[in-house]
């Protein structure tokens, strides 16, 4: 009796069906703040590969954009061999893309008014929350010196999207943290 073809069967069942797919498409949820009132809606700002359709504002100035479904890896690296340091990335196989910016476009009565920024700047402090795909779950942890600028990481990404905090430091010091998913406030720029 042969019973290897019996053995290897659940084997290729379970390989042809290829990776997990992945959670159902992510949002930015946020919280508008500034003078009201609110915006009706609120969009990405024209990115050609970005969704432009409008999501509605909410009476609280809380809103759901959804982000992209996946985003092709944009060359995005961490640690370079050039700099002084060392910046570890657990599988090399992962590539990442950042959302482009981070600003969204608001609207009022179906027209651009304006537009809201995570963007924090106090002295010659910034603040930022940007996100991030991964193609693969991965950690970049590290510290780098490159002509004169400190960069350090403490990354933990999932497969998928991400939400990184980043803060620079009078322009020579960057640091890159991985934060929970988490309602963010956009600050409205008119």
């Amino acid at each position: 009796m042969n019973r290897f073809p019996w053995l290897i069967l659940p084997t290729l069942l379970i390989t042809a069906c290829g990776p997990a797919p992945l959670p159902a498409v992510p949002v930015i949820d946020g919280q508008l703040r500034g003078d009201g009132p609110w915006p009706d809606a609120i969009s990405f700002t024209p990115v050609v590969f970005l969704p432009q359709t409008p999501v509605a504002v909410l009476a609280d100035g809380t809103f759901k954009l959804p982000l992209p479904a996946s985003l092709a890896p944009d060359g995005t690296n961490y640690g370079s061999p050039l700099c002084e340091g060392e910046v570890h990335q657990s599988d090399l196989r992962a590539a990442f893309a950042t959302l482009p910016h981070d600003w969204l476009r608001t609207w009022t009565q179906g027209r651009p008014t304006g537009s809201a920024t995570t963007r924090q700047v106090s002295g010659g402090t910034v603040w930022n929350d940007q996100y991030v795909y991964s193609t693969f779950a991965t950690s970049v942890h590290g510290t780098q010196n490159c002509e004169g600028v400190q960069e350090k990481f403490d990354l933990d990404y999932d497969r998928g999207w991400n939400l990184v905090e980043w803060t620079q430091v009078n322009g020579r010091q960057l640091s890159y943290r991985s934060i929970p998913n988490r309602r963010l406030a956009w600050q409205i720029k008119n």
